[in-house]
């Protein structure tokens, strides 16, 4: 007998007290419920990993059971090794079609696995599935077929994974002669009509109704379709699902015994599954058809003062957060500039919402009352930029619309403010006539919170300044008085996180940051209680029934991070656990799955810190470290200049390559490499030699390295304990090797990192565009006119040619040390010359005749290295260098700087001068970036009239000029430059409309 379909005993394989829950066997054919296992107890009827009985007391005894949402009970918090057993008496001897429902979580689950026997005998092989879209989302997963004999056996469900939920088996008898042989429909095209049918054998989803066929479905980018379903007969409910490539549903359709339909435009290429299903459990034949169809005509741009149309259809892009299928219309407006909005269907039974989307992202007003027109406004624009208008539907329904948009003239606020809701947003000014307080800063205004919010409430507030108006900041003042927090200021923005610790009536203090007028926006909403904001304090627990995983080491609790889209921030953890004896664990998870930072800490105190990315989300984990309960207060922070430091951090070096790192607390931190240490990426080759050296800019500090292969295991150690480490490997395998660099005396420490050939390399040609490494010792040719050894080089070359040679040392320098070059043409005669202290350099040179030309290098080695150096040369013609000399909106463009472009003391040396035609009162984003480690660039933008009106210079490789309003119009530059390490930087520029 095969796998699968084995024979089973007659026997039943019973244990001492084992019986049926309620008495009786489970009829075959049928269902097993998970959660009527036999009595018995732990050993005997079951066997349960966890301490806890987590869910609802359904049995009493330490299996988990909770309720399902679909009626009825489930099994959950499913550990690998865990087994039920039920008792069952077949009523027909004969083949069993054999499958389990069961559901697993996309990100904490991912899929799970289990395996099936009956009278202790394997009846399936291991049975894996993977994530059904949520603990409570059900799908059938078949485990083949077994042959069963007739009366009593014992059937045990083992599992084989963690984290999946089991609701039932169903044990269905084959019959032979009545084969179910479904018309399986697997593919099609556009334009192309195909039928199909939905039997028992198709897989089985609550999501796309219960039974379902998956029929794959090829299409590019920007194409749109009509999708039919259509029944044989009109007494079925038919279900209609379209999933994009990466599992998401992305529309759907129902048909209740007559044809559905649906229409979209696909956002993405690539192989879509058109999930045909049927909201009963039941077979039938349908017809399927696609057709393509062209997009309605969509508006893509409004301005101010235009009234235009629109059509908001199934062929546009949809989102929960607007209720459905949208418009997103881009509008253009000035800071300050005051705008009214109203959208209005052509139908009179149609329903329009409207938002107004600021360029960062953040929905600024809205009208969704779902009334026919949408009015929105006055609004005035705290930032120059483009905005969207959304447009929605009311009703979910595809309508068509007329959109305007209005200017408005409005004088400034001349009433205070006094009083706010809850989920509002009032305009006003902090001026003389306000009262005045030291403690607040000067002039301010006290506005109460109208609704009751009080103990355990979690608020956000927002000031953001008017553009010309100094910055502000808000407090907020609870009911006896005491300030309960205070505002982070980001930009013109101030914004408080907080979680309230008293009942009773709160006040907010709208402040001037100098005293001087403040024009400002207020806004107050109500956190969702795992939203966690900058410099916030909360309180909670880690309790026995919160969620176990492995990867945060046992019992955990989830929040979220609120970070600023405008910045990318330095964020801190720290979890202080009330148990002194309690082992806490911090961790902070992207919304990716990736977990970016940890704690190491192995008491109640856990510290995680990373630098985030405003294009992810994250989340917090408080976890306990295993099956320890505690309360806990944990506090958020982010640094006041929305980064870690100046910290260079060292990721990656090659051979040859001599590069500056600092050790900072925002590193790794390992025991096993005496604390904080910065992994250094080095590929190497099996049999190559290398020599590593460290080199701490502190004469006191404690340097130390560590060498790691690409199995993770420590192959080499530095030796001595001073300023200076130094390890030599010879690699037994090729691969990505780490460079482990660290202090053992401490956190903060700048070093220099090299990495050296032993064996000796000598250079004897080179072609134009090479950059190649040569080492120069006791071997080479020695010449006094070249002050001792050297290394001849050789280079083909045409008269009339430019070229431009460059060697660097890559030896640690130390006096007295120099490089020297020489070039000398064909008839042997020296025609250009460099020498300095570490690096040499020539050209531009014109060539003056066709040969083979000859590059000498040579010089004096540094002290301690016995009359040998390393270096690398690199021979260019000038006019083959990527030299970036303009740029136009909405380009991305690759350029470098180097030693031969233009260099002025007002930006600190060589740069590249990029012009592009600017128009008076557009607004244009600069950004630099650059994938070159260890270099400090700089950007400014120059105006036509040769003035510098905007800069970034902050000590990073990337820069950014965001939403800089030209002030006229004409050629502007923008000035790349760069401290780069041997004279080159390769970038890419962009400039676009913010």
């Amino acid at each position: 007998m095969t796998t699968g379909q084995q024979a089973v005993a007659d026997s039943v394989a019973s244990a001492d007290g084992q019986a049926p829950y309620g008495g009786d066997p489970v009829e075959l054919p049928g269902r097993v419920q998970a959660e009527n296992y036999d009595t018995g107890g732990d050993g005997v009827a079951f066997n349960e990993e966890g301490w806890f009985d987590l869910g609802d007391d359904y049995r009493d005894d330490r299996v988990d059971v909770e309720a399902s949402d679909g009626g009825g009970y489930n099994v959950g918090w499913i550990e690998s090794g865990e087994w039920l057993e039920y008792t069952v008496s077949v009523q027909q001897a004969g083949t069993y079609n054999l499958s389990a429902r069961v559901a697993s979580d996309d990100f904490w689950g991912g899929g799970g696995a289990f395996s099936v026997k009956v009278d202790g005998q394997d009846v399936t092989d291991t049975v894996e599935f993977g994530a059904t879209g949520g603990w409570q989302s059900w799908e059938n997963v078949s485990a083949g077929q077994v042959e069963l004999t007739e009366g009593e056996h014992v059937v045990r469900v083992t599992a084989e994974a963690d984290k999946w939920n089991f609701d039932y088996l169903d044990f269905e008898f084959a019959d032979d002669e009545e084969e179910n042989v479904s018309a399986d429909l697997r593919t099609i095209g556009f334009d192309e009509t195909k039928a199909g049918e939905v039997g028992t054998d198709d897989p089985d989803a609550d999501r796309f109704g219960v039974l379902y066929e998956p029929v794959a479905f090829d299409v590019d980018t920007g194409e749109a379709a009509r999708i039919t379903m259509s029944p044989a007969t009109e007494d079925v409910d038919v279900a209609l699902n379209l999933v994009a490539p990466n599992g998401t549903v992305v529309a759907t359709a129902d048909g209740s015994g007559s044809t559905a339909e649906l229409a979209t435009r696909f956002s993405r290429s690539g192989e879509y599954t058109i999930a045909a299903g049927s909201a009963e459990n039941v077979s039938f034949n349908y017809t399927l058809t696609t057709e393509r169809i062209e997009p309605v005509g969509d508006l893509e741009s409004i301005g101010v003062g235009e009234t235009k149309t629109g059509a908001v259809d199934t062929l546009d892009p949809t989102a929960d957060a607007y209720g459905g299928h949208y418009e997103a219309v881009a509008l253009s407006l000035q800071a300050g500039q005051t705008v009214e909005l109203d959208a209005t269907p052509d139908a009179t039974d149609d329903d329009a919402n409207v938002r107004l989307v600021a360029p960062d992202g953040s929905v600024v007003a809205s009208d969704t009352s779902a009334d026919r027109t949408a009015a929105l406004g006055p609004y005035t624009a705290d930032t120059a930029g483009e905005y969207e208008v959304v447009v929605s539907s009311g009703d979910g329904q595809a309508f068509t619309y007329s959109l305007s948009v209005s200017a408005v003239q409005v004088d400034d606020p001349a009433s205070d403010l006094r009083a706010i809701d809850v989920n509002d947003r009032r305009t006003s000014q902090v001026d003389a006539d306000d009262p005045s307080a030291a403690k607040y800063g000067g002039s301010y205004e006290p506005i109460a919170i109208n609704q009751s919010i009080g103990y355990k409430d979690r608020v956000w507030i927002n000031l953001t300044a008017a553009d010309g108006s100094t910055a502000g900041n808000v407090t907020l003042v609870g009911p006896d008085g005491t300030v309960a927090a205070t505002s982070t200021q980001d930009g013109a923005s101030s914004t408080i996180y907080t979680q309230l610790t008293n009942d009773g009536n709160y006040t907010i203090i709208a402040a001037s940051e100098d005293g001087t007028p403040l024009n400002y926006t207020l806004s107050v909403g109500r956190a969702p209680w795992n939203l966690v904001g900058p410099d916030e304090k909360v309180t909670g627990e880690v309790a026995k029934f919160d969620p176990v995983a492995d990867r945060f080491d046992g019992r955990y609790d989830r929040l979220d991070i609120a970070i600023s889209r405008s910045r990318e921030p330095y964020g801190r953890v720290t979890l202080e656990a009330d148990d002194p004896t309690a082992t806490a664990r911090a961790y902070i998870v992207r919304n990716d799955g990736t977990v970016v930072a940890e704690s190491d800490a192995s008491g109640p105190e856990a510290i995680a810190a990373h630098q985030l990315d405003s294009s992810y989300s994250y989340d917090m984990v408080l976890a306990s470290g295993g099956d320890d309960s505690f309360e806990y207060e944990m506090s958020y922070f982010v640094d006041a200049d929305g980064r870690v430091d100046d910290t260079a951090d060292l990721r990656s070096i090659g051979t040859g390559e001599r590069e500056a790192g600092e050790i900072g607390d925002d590193d790794a931190i390992d025991l096993d490499f005496g604390g904080y240490y910065e992994p250094v990426n080095l590929s190497a080759t099996a049999g190559e030699t290398r020599q590593v050296t460290m080199t701490a800019d502190d004469d006191g500090a404690a340097a130390h390295l560590y060498l790691v292969d690409p199995d993770g295991a420590v192959v080499a150690e530095s030796t001595g304990d001073g300023s200076t480490a130094e390890l030599t490997h010879r690699f037994a395998q090729s691969g990505e090797y780490t460079i482990a660099a660290a202090n053992a005396g401490g956190t903060t420490l700048g070093y220099n990192l090299s990495v050296n050939g032993t064996d000796t390399t000598d250079l004897r040609s080179v072609t134009f565009g090479e950059k190649l490494f040569g080492e120069i010792d006791e071997a080479d040719p020695s010449a006094a006119t070249y002050n001792g050894s050297y290394e001849p080089v050789t280079v083909s070359a045409e008269a009339g040619q430019e070229v431009a040679i460059e060697a660097v040392m890559n030896s640690e320098p130390s006096d007295p040390a120099s490089i020297d070059l020489y070039l000398v043409d064909p008839s042997g005669t020296v025609v250009a010359t460099a020498g300095e202290y570490d690096e040499a350099l020539i050209g531009p040179t014109t060539l003056q005749q066709t040969g083979e030309y000859t590059i000498v290098v040579g010089g004096t080695a540094p002290d301690g290295f016995d009359d040998l150096f390393r270096y690398n040369l690199t021979v260019n013609r000038p006019q083959d260098l990527p030299d970036l000399r303009s740029i136009t909106v909405g380009e991305t463009k690759f350029g470098a700087t180097d030693r031969f472009d233009p260099t002025a003391s007002e930006y600190n040396g060589t740069y590249e001068p990029v012009t592009f035609d600017g128009t008076a009162g557009n607004a244009v984003d600069i950004e630099l970036r650059s994938d070159e480690p260890n270099t400090r660039t700089e950007l400014y933008l120059v105006d036509p009239n040769g003035t510098v009106v905007a800069k970034a210079r902050a000590f990073t490789v990337d820069q950014t000029i965001p939403a800089h309003v030209l002030n006229q119009t004409g050629e502007y530059t923008i000035v790349v430059g760069a401290d780069a390490y041997e004279g080159r930087f390769d970038y890419s520029l962009s400039l676009t409309r913010p």
